[in-house]
C-alpha cells in the first residue's frame, strides 16, 4: 500500500552512492557490514531530519525524495558533514557520490516512476565520492535560499549517460568539506565519440552490468545476437558506463557501411582521428598509436566482414596491450581469449506486468504518438503484440510507430503480416534498420546457399524440433541428411537458430519473425510443397516409432517425449487434412498425444466422414 505521506507533483530526488564500494566490499567484508549500517543510520537521519523521504535503498546507496528543493540540498550538505566527521575504522573514510534533480514523477506503491528519476541517478553517476551535483531545475529554485556556507559552483553543460536531452550541471560546495574534485565522469568531460541516444533504455540493466564485467576480465567481449535485438545500444550503454574506467577513453567504429576489409582499419583511424604521419601508413600510425593507448574500442556490425574483423582484432590485442574490444555481431569473431555475451529478446510479461518489452511500447508511443494515452492503454493487448514480435526491440519500436496511422487492435490483427505492416523506421536509420524485413533479409543475405536452403525448409516447424527432424525435413531430396548437423551448427552460431539443451537431447527453436521470414523464402524458392512432402515424411516416421512403442516398456517415456512435438504435430494434422492426406492426419490423432481425447474423437470422426 502507498505511504500517503509521500510528496506528490513537482519533488526534488537525491540519489546516493559509496564510491568504490565493490573494492570496499571485497578487501573488508566484515567492516563493510558495520561500516555499511552506520552509513545507512547517517543518511537516514540526514534526509528525515529535513522534511525527506527515503524510498528505498538502492545498493549501496539511498534514492529519497523532498517536497521542496531546499530540504533535499541541506540533506545532502548535511550528510556529507556527518560522513566526512565519521571516523570509519577499518576500511577507511566513506567517499559518497550524490546527485540531485527535480521534476514530477508519478508516484505509485510508495515508489517513483518516470524520467525525472533516470536525470538524478545519472548526475550522481556523474559524480565523485564527496561530490554533490545538481541538475539546473534544482538549482533554479534553490539558489536565492542557500545560507553562507553553501554555494554552487557551475560545471557547465554535459551529455550524460542514456540521455538525449545534456544537463547544466552544478556542484555543491560546501564550508570546510573537500571541494577539489577531478572533471566530472560525463561524456561530455571525458575522450570519446559516442552518439547521444535518441530514446531510453529499457530493460537491459542486468546486461549493462554483466557486459562491463565481463570487460573487466576479458580484452574481447562480444555481444552476439539476432537482428534488432539490440546489440549496438547495449554496446553503446556498456561503453558510456565504462568511459571514465579508460585514460584515452571509449572509441566506436561502425562498420555497417563497410563493403572491403581494408576498410576496418581506415574507419578505425577516423574515428580516432589518427592520419598519415609523414610517408607512414595510415595503418602503420593507428598500429604506433593504439600501442600506447589505454582505451576501449566499440565494434559495432562486424557479421558481413567477420573473418576480416577477427584478424584486425586478434593482432590488436597481441600489439596493443592496454586496448580492450567490444564487438557487436551476429555471430562470434573467433579470437583468442574471446569471451561471448548472448543478448535474448526482451522479457514479456502479461497484462498486470507488461513487462521490459511492454514497458519499452509505452514509451515509444508516449514519446511518438499524439493522444497516446499509458494508462489507458490495453496492457493485455500490448504485451500480446509484444510476445508476437518475440519482444525484439526494433520491431516493438516500428509496431509502437504504427499506433500513428493504426490502432492497437488493428497492429495485432496485422501482425501476420507483419513484414509489410512495421516498415515506419526512422529517416536517419540505417537501410536495414527502417523496416523488420530488411534486418532480417541483411542476416539471410550474409548465408551460403546450404545454410539458406536449411533455414527456409526447417522454417516449416511451427515449433522447436529435433535433429532427426531438420535432418529429415533439411535434407529431404538430393541434398542429404549427412550436412545437415553441421549447417544447423552455423545457423546457431549466426543467431538465426537458438539451441534448446535438456539433459536429454539439444532441440531447436527459431523466433516467429525469423520463421515467419524462412517460409516466405520457401516460397520465392518454390521449395514448398518439397517442404512440406518432408514435413509430411517425418510426421510419418515419428508416429511409426509411437506406434511401435504402444503396449511395450518404452511406451511412457515415448508418450512423454511426444509432448515436446505438440505444436508441430498438431500443425501438420492441420495441413495433412487441408491438402487431403486424410491417411497422415488419422496416423496423428490416433497415436500422437496432441489434443484432449473430445477432440481427438471429434477429429476422427471428422477425417473419416471424409474418406
Amino acid at each position: 500500500m502507498a505511504d500517503r505521506s509521500l510528496p506528490t507533483g513537482t519533488v526534488t530526488f537525491l540519489f546516493t552512492d559509496i564510491e568504490s564500494s565493490t573494492r570496499l566490499w571485497d578487501e573488508h567484508p566484515e567492516g563493510m557490514q558495520i561500516t555499511l549500517r552506520r552509513h545507512d543510520e547517517i543518511l537516514h537521519d540526514a534526509v528525515e531530519t529535513n522534511g525527506g523521504h527515503v524510498v528505498k535503498t538502492t545498493g549501496d546507496g539511498i534514492h529519497a525524495v523532498f517536497a521542496r528543493a531546499l530540504d533535499a540540498v541541506a540533506a545532502a550538505a548535511a550528510a556529507q558533514r556527518a560522513l566526512e566527521g565519521e571516523d570509519w575504522g577499518e576500511p577507511g573514510r566513506l567517499r559518497v557520490r550524490m546527485g540531485l534533480h527535480t521534476g514530477e514523477a508519478e508516484e505509485r506503491a510508495g515508489d517513483y516512476f518516470g524520467s525525472p528519476l533516470n536525470r538524478a541517478a545519472r548526475l550522481m553517476a556523474a559524480a565523485h565520492g564527496g561530490q554533490v551535483v545538481l541538475s539546473l531545475a534544482t538549482v533554479e529554485l534553490v539558489r536565492d535560499g542557500l545560507g553562507t556556507d553553501i554555494s554552487l559552483r557551475d560545471l557547465g553543460e554535459h551529455r550524460l549517460r542514456d540521455l538525449a536531452r545534456s544537463e547544466r550541471v552544478f556542484e555543491l560546495a560546501i564550508a570546510d568539506l573537500p571541494q577539489d574534485f577531478p572533471p566530472l565522469r560525463t561524456l561530455t568531460a571525458l575522450p570519446n565519440n559516442l552518439p547521444a541516444p535518441t530514446g531510453r533504455l529499457i530493460g537491459r540493466e542486468l546486461e549493462i552490468l554483466e557486459v562491463a564485467e565481463a570487460l573487466n576480465e576479458h580484452r574481447c567481449v562480444t555481444v552476439v545476437g539476432p537482428g534488432g535485438c539490440g546489440k549496438t545500444r547495449l554496446a553503446l550503454e556498456v561503453a558510456a558506463a565504462m568511459v571514465a574506467e579508460f585514460a584515452e577513453g571509449v572509441w566506436l567504429v561502425q562498420l555497417a557501411a563497410a563493403t572491403t576489409p581494408d576498410q576496418i582499419e581506415e574507419l578505425t583511424a577516423r574515428a580516432l582521428h589518427v592520419g598519415e604521419r609523414g610517408s607512414e601508413p595510415v595503418t602503420v600510425s593507428l598500429r604506433r598509436t593504439l600501442a600506447e593507448r589505454d582505451l576501449l574500442l566499440v565494434i559495432d556490425n562486424c557479421e558481413h566482414l567477420v573473418g576480416a574483423v577477427a584478424e584486425f582484432v586478434d593482432e590488436l590485442l597481441s600489439s596493443c596491450p592496454r586496448v580492450r574490444v567490444l564487438g557487436t555481431s551476429r555471430e562470434l569473431l573467433g579470437v583468442p581469449g574471446e569471451k561471448a555475451f548472448w543478448i535474448a529478446p526482451l522479457r514479456i510479461g502479461d497484462a498486470e506486468h507488461i513487462g521490459d518489452a511492454g514497458q519499452l511500447f509505452v514509451d515509444r508511443a508516449s514519446a511518438g504518438v499524439p493522444g497516446f494515452d499509458a494508462a489507458t492503454a490495453d496492457h493485455a493487448l500490448i504485451a500480446d503484440v509484444c510476445r508476437r514480435l518475440d519482444g525484439l526491440p526494433l520491431a516493438i519500436e516500428l509496431a509502437a510507430a504504427r499506433l500513428r496511422s493504426l490502432s492497437l487492435q488493428q497492429i495485432s490483427d496485422r501482425l501476420d503480416d507483419r513484414f509489410q505492416l512495421l516498415t515506419g523506421g526512422a529517416r536517419t536509420a540505417g537501410e536495414r534498420q527502417r523496416t523488420l524485413e530488411a534486418v532480417v533479409a541483411w542476416s539471410y543475405d550474409l548465408l551460403d546457399e546450404p545454410e539458406r536452403r536449411t533455414f527456409r525448409r526447417v522454417a516449416e516447424f511451427a515449433d522447436s524440433f529435433a535433429l532427426d527432424a531438420a535432418e529429415t525435413v533439411a535434407g529431404w531430396g538430393n541434398v542429404g541428411r549427412a550436412i545437415v548437423s553441421d549447417v544447423l551448427g552455423r545457423l546457431v552460431d549466426k543467431s538465426l537458430i537458438v539451441p534448446l539443451r535438456n539433459s536429454n537431447e539439444y532441440r531447436y527453436q527459431m523466433l516467429e519473425t525469423l520463421r515467419e521470414y524462412g517460409r516466405g523464402q520457401l516460397v520465392l524458392a518454390g521449395e514448398n510443397d518439397q517442404a512440406r512432402r518432408a514435413l509430411f515424411a517425418w510426421a510419418r516416421e515419428y508416429t511409426d516409432r509411437l506406434e511401435s512403442d504402444m503396449r511395450t516398456p518404452r511406451q511412457d517415456a515415448s508418450l512423454a517425449a511426444a509432448t515436446r512435438e505438440r505444436g508441430n504435430l498438431r500443425a501438420i494434422y492441420e495441413q495433412a487434412r487441408d491438402h487431403s492426406d486424410l491417411e497422415l492426419a488419422l496416423r496423428i490423432v490416433t497415436f500422437a498425444p496432441i489434443m484432449l481425447h473430445r477432440d481427438r474423437r471429434a477429429a476422427i470422426d471428422e477425417l473419416l466422414a471424409q474418406l
